[in-house]
């Protein structure tokens, strides 16, 4: 199943920025007042550092007054290093009054529990995380998320 939503109810595409280093590859696209991510390979640190890139762009084009939701896949990723998923993982909380809400799905069961203990301390409480994409989407897509 395609993170697009279904075309005649989709909201004009606002960008879309393709990423690849030959190690990990994603397509970031910003939709109306949510940006989707479906992410393929094996993470990196100029990879992580190009979605952050992606994401500020998202917050300037919707605006700061305005938070907009997100949702990222990673079934796809075989891991990444620490250090980039720290890069990815700083920005959420430190912009996180920009995020409506986030739904992570994929991300492995350790990665999943470290990163739900950091939100829970810096009380990031619009962030979820998912095994499965399917639920992901449909916790964004049932308004769910606050």
């Amino acid at each position: 199943m395609s993170i697009a939503m279904d075309v005649a109810h989709a909201p004009p595409t606002v960008f879309a920025r393709d990423y690849d280093d030959g190690t990990v590859r994603f397509t970031f696209c910003l939709e109306g007042d949510r940006a989707s991510v479906e992410v393929f390979g094996k993470g990196t640190l100029p990879g992580s550092e190009a979605m952050i890139g992606f994401l500020d762009e998202a917050v300037a084009t919707v605006g700061a007054a305005r938070p907009f939701q997100i949702y990222v896949d990673l079934s796809r990723v075989r891991g990444a290093p620490l250090r980039a998923q720290w890069l990815f993982g700083r920005w959420f909380v430190s912009h996180r009054k920009y995020i409506g809400a986030a739904a992570i799905a994929g991300a492995g069961p350790v990665e999943r529990r470290i990163a739900s203990a950091v939100c829970a301390m810096a009380r990031f409480k619009t962030m979820r995380f998912f095994e499965h994409p399917v639920d992901a989407r449909k916790w964004l897509d049932q308004g769910i998320a606050p």
